[in-house]
């Protein structure tokens, strides 16, 4: 697949496997926000319960 001189011109990137990781990392954010909101409201709800 390498020219005369050992380059070859095409591409290294796998668009299925760019497209897979995109979206693997999409879900993971938006897990994590999810995390994070559960987390806070948790919070929130132990601050209230301590007041009383």
């Amino acid at each position: 697949m390498a020219d005369d001189e050992g380059y070859y011109l095409g591409s290294n990137v796998d668009l299925v496997i760019e497209i897979a990781d995109s979206r693997e990392a999409g879900r993971s954010y938006e897990a994590n926000l999810r995390l994070f909101e559960q987390t806070r409201q948790m919070s929130s709800s132990l601050l209230e319960l301590l007041r009383r």
